[in-house]
């Protein structure tokens, strides 16, 4: 059985969960991933209309596969890794649904999916949240 699940029928389906696991797989490249969430993170911080709940659900996102790559914090489903993974591949790529350069609605794409997978995965976000208070020690 696959860490995905069920396999899909779809090509461009494959090639997506391929990826995500060449990321995932690789902590060079899942570290590269976290800088450039960081950095679009830090742009947004120039918004001062809105966007809190991704500005805080990023960097959750981003505590909570350092803390997995460490060792830390081994709870983290394989299934919640490739979601937050894919999650800010989606976040930090230039090719959006909506892009990012349109005033107000640039970020609402990334919003949805960040917020969606934040909401799907929120057990396990919740789970990391109870340890990041009681058990770690501070993530760098």
């Amino acid at each position: 059985m696959s860490i995905f699940g069920k396999s899909s029928d779809n090509t461009s389906h494959k090639k997506s969960k391929k990826a995500i696991a060449g990321i995932i797989n690789n902590p060079k490249r899942l570290k590269s991933l976290l800088g450039a969430s960081v950095k679009k993170i830090q742009e947004l911080q120039k918004d001062k209309d809105g966007l809190k709940k991704l500005k805080q659900t990023v960097p959750m996102f981003n505590k909570m596969i350092r803390a997995f790559i460490s060792g830390k914090y081994k709870r983290l489903p394989w299934k919640s890794l490739l979601l937050i993974a894919a999650g800010l591949v989606y976040f930090v790529s230039p090719i959006d649904i909506i892009p990012d350069f349109i005033p107000v609605l640039g970020y609402l794409d990334d919003m949805t999916i960040i917020l969606w997978i934040a909401n799907a995965i929120r057990e396990d976000v919740e789970n990391y949240q109870e340890w990041e208070s009681t058990y770690a020690t501070t993530l760098k």
